[in-house]
C-alpha cells in the first residue's frame, strides 16, 4: 500500500469486483450504484484513499452532502497523491451548500496543489464562488487566471469573466468577454444569451445622459422611460432595464411595480445587495404584490446559499394572496430544502407543488426523484423520474435521473449476496 492505494493483489475477488463495477458505474455517471458498491468496498478495505474519494465524489453527487463529507476527509488524510483532487471536491461541497469562506479555503488549496488537473476548472469555479460571494474583483482575477492557461474550459472562464464585468457595470467589456466565449464555441447557448441581456443599454445610457442634461424633460420621458424599462424586461436585456429603473425610482420612489421590477433585473445580474433592498422597497410600498416581492427575495437568499432565511421568504410567499396559487414557489421551496438537507420537508413541499398540476408538474416530478434517490429509495425515485418523462418524454433532467439509477438494483444484489457469503 502506498499513499493510501491499495495495490490490487491485495484484494480478494469478491473485493476487487466490487472495486471494479464501482469504478465502471462512476465513469459512465451512474453515481447511486458506484455509491452503495464504494461503501461496501471501503468497509473492506477502510485504507484505500482514492476509494474514498470516488465515494465521497459519488456521495456529493447525489445530495448525500454529510456522508460525501465525511468520505473525503477520510481520502484526504489517506491519498497524498490526490489532495488536489479531493480538495476541490470539498469546495464544490461547501460551496453548493452556501458556505463560501469553507468552498474558498478548500478552492485555494486545490489551486495550488501539485497533483491539481484541470486547473483552469478549478480557477473559474473559484471565481464563481467569488461571484456568488459578490466578491466580483476577486471573481474577475480567477476568470482571468483561467482564461491565461488556454486550457478546455477557456470559453467558460471568457462566459464568467463577462457576467462579473456586466455585474460591475463594465457592459463593453462584459461584452467582449461574451464574443470571446462564442468565437471559441460558436453554439455556446449561456453565451449567446448574456450577450442579448445587453442589448438597449447603450440607447437606455444615452437617454439617461440627455436627462441628465436637461432635467425639464424628465416629465416628459417619466412615463416613456418606466415603458421602455419593461419592455427591456420582457425581452431579457435587464442591464437596460436596471439603468432605466435606476433612473426612474430615484424621481418616482412610492411606484411599488417599479421598484419590484428593478429588483428581480438587479437579482438576475447577480447586484444581490442592491437588488434585496430594492425587493424590501417594494414589499413595503405594495398591498396586492406582497407575494411576487417575497418570492423574489426568496430565490435571492437561496441564491447567496442563506437556507433558512430563504424558506421564511418562500413561506411568505406560498402564503400570500397573489402568489398561493403558483406552483412554482412550493417547488423552489422543495429544491432549497433539498439543498438544505431537509428531505422530508422537501418531499412535503415538492408533494405539494405536484399535487397543484401546473406547468411545472414534471419538473416537481424530477425534483422529488432527486430526494429519493438521496434518500436511496430508488424505485420511488425511479418512479418520479417516468412520471416526469410521462408528461414531458424529452425532460432532459428526467433522463438523466432515470440513467443515474441504472444498475443499482444489481449493485445491491451483489452487496448482499457478498454479506451473505462473508467475502
Amino acid at each position: 500500500m502506498e499513499n493510501g492505494i491499495v495495490d490490487g493483489t491485495e484484494l480478494n475477488d469478491a473485493t476487487k469486483n466490487l472495486l471494479s463495477l464501482a469504478r465502471r458505474h462512476f465513469k459512465m455517471g451512474q453515481y447511486p450504484a458506484a455509491a452503495e458498491l464504494l461503501e461496501a468496498y471501503v468497509a473492506r478495505r477502510p485504507r484505500h484513499g482514492q476509494a474514498w474519494w470516488w465515494l465521497g465524489t459519488a456521495l456529493r453527487d447525489v445530495g448525500r452532502t454529510v456522508e460525501a463529507r465525511k468520505a473525503l476527509r477520510i481520502a484526504l488524510r489517506l491519498s497524498r497523491r490526490h489532495r488536489g483532487i479531493v480538495a476541490l471536491q470539498l469546495a464544490m461541497l461547501y460551496h453548493g451548500r452556501g458556505n463560501r469562506a469553507r468552498a474558498e479555503k478548500w478552492f485555494a488549496r486545490a489551486a495550488s496543489a501539485r497533483d491539481a488537473r484541470d486547473r483552469d476548472c478549478v480557477w473559474v469555479l473559484r471565481g464563481g464562488n467569488f461571484a456568488g460571494w459578490e466578491k466580483f474583483d476577486e471573481a474577475a482575477a480567477c476568470h482571468r487566471e483561467a482564461i491565461e492557461l488556454h486550457d478546455r474550459n477557456e470559453e467558460e472562464a471568457h462566459l464568467n469573466l463577462g457576467l462579473v464585468l456586466r455585474t460591475q457595470r463594465d457592459y463593453v467589456g462584459a461584452a467582449a468577454e461574451f464574443h470571446q466565449a462564442l468565437a471559441i464555441s460558436p453554439d455556446y447557448p449561456e453565451a449567446t444569451e448574456s450577450l442579448a441581456s445587453l442589448e438597449g443599454v447603450g440607447d437606455a445610457l444615452k437617454l439617461i445622459d440627455t436627462m441628465e442634461h436637461d432635467p425639464a424633460r424628465w416629465e416628459d420621458l417619466g412615463d416613456r422611460i418606466f415603458a421602455l424599462a419593461r419592455g427591456d424586461l420582457e425581452l431579457d436585456h435587464e442591464a437596460a432595464a436596471v439603468e432605466l429603473l435606476a433612473v426612474y425610482v430615484a424621481r418616482r420612489p412610492l411606484h411599488a411595480a417599479a421598484w419590484w421590477r428593478y429588483g428581480n433585473a438587479l437579482r438576475i445580474l447577480g447586484r444581490k445587495g442592491e437588488s434585496r433592498r430594492a425587493l424590501l422597497t417594494a414589499r413595503r410600498l405594495t398591498k396586492d404584490h406582497k407575494g411576487s416581492a417575497a418570492a423574489q427575495l426568496a430565490m435571492l437568499y437561496e441564491a447567496r446559499g442563506k437556507r433558512a432565511t430563504a424558506d421564511k421568504w418562500f413561506a411568505r410567499a406560498a402564503s400570500a394572496g397573489d402568489t398561493a396559487d403558483l406552483d412554482w414557489i412550493p417547488l423552489l421551496r422543495g429544491a432549497n430544502f433539498m439543498a438544505w438537507g431537509k428531505f422530508e420537508k422537501a418531499i412535503a413541499s415538492l408533494t405539494q407543488a405536484i399535487e397543484m398540476h401546473g406547468c411545472n408538474e414534471d419538473d416537481a416530478h424530477v425534483k422529488l426523484g432527486m430526494v429519493y434517490r438521496a434518500q436511496q429509495h430508488y424505485g420511488e425515485a425511479a418512479r418520479e423520474f417516468r412520471e416526469a418523462l410521462r408528461i414531458t418524454p424529452e425532460h432532459a433532467e428526467a433522463m438523466k435521473g432515470l440513467a443515474s439509477i441504472d444498475g443499482v438494483d444489481e449493485a445491491l444484489t451483489l452487496i448482499e449476496k457478498l454479506q451473505h457469503g462473508g467475502a
